[in-house]
């Protein structure tokens, strides 16, 4: 130990995440978005029969968009074109999930926002941000913004409820309209 020497390297992965030594993630981004391409390839390839867009949208979000957000609190990209390059992936997914709509054609298509509506998703980016903010609030110790009833309470689905075991508020997530 004393006799060797350390090398100097310029990115390591840990748990999946390319960290390099600026702590861009650059090529993270490249790698994670080039993995997610490949993916979404593969169901292109294999889904080509499906006609139930909410299949293929389970398709997407298990195993595409599950690749475009793991550990997206650490790395979240802060250049532009990084969180373009990500948000084009679901831009192709939502023209290939839609594809039998009448579009006549990639000129006369619907805004993004329209897209992502019609087939119930959220754009990447807002869901980046929503899962930052929920990361900072539980490793920050925040929980006492959402105790006020802020806008967060809200977004995130959050209902105050009083234990009777403990003096402290503890937050549960509400079951989705229609399934219990």
């Amino acid at each position: 130990m004393e006799t060797s020497t350390l090398e100097r390297i310029s990115s390591i992965c840990d748990l999946g995440v390319m960290i390099d030594s600026k702590l861009r993630f650059i090529e993270h981004v490249d790698i994670m978005t080039a993995k997610a391409f490949s993916v979404l390839g593969f169901i292109r390839r294999h889904a080509n029969e499906f006609t139930d867009d909410y299949v293929l949208k389970t398709l997407y979000c298990s195993l595409v968009r599950s690749i475009l957000e793991y550990a997206a609190p650490v790395w979240s990209p802060f250049y532009v074109t990084h969180t373009l390059m990500i948000e084009r992936m679901q831009k192709k997914f939502l023209r290939y999930a839609l594809r039998r709509l009448p579009w006549n054609g990639p000129i006369n298509l619907p805004p993004y926002s329209d897209r992502c509506r019609l087939i119930g998703l959220e754009p990447l980016s807002t869901r980046r941000v929503t899962m930052q903010r929920m990361f900072d609030i539980i490793q920050g110790g925040k929980l006492t913004a959402l105790r006020s009833g802020t806008v967060w309470n809200h977004r995130i689905g959050l209902k105050e409820t009083n234990s009777s075991t403990t003096c402290s508020t503890i937050f549960e997530v509400p079951p989705r309209s229609g399934v219990e």
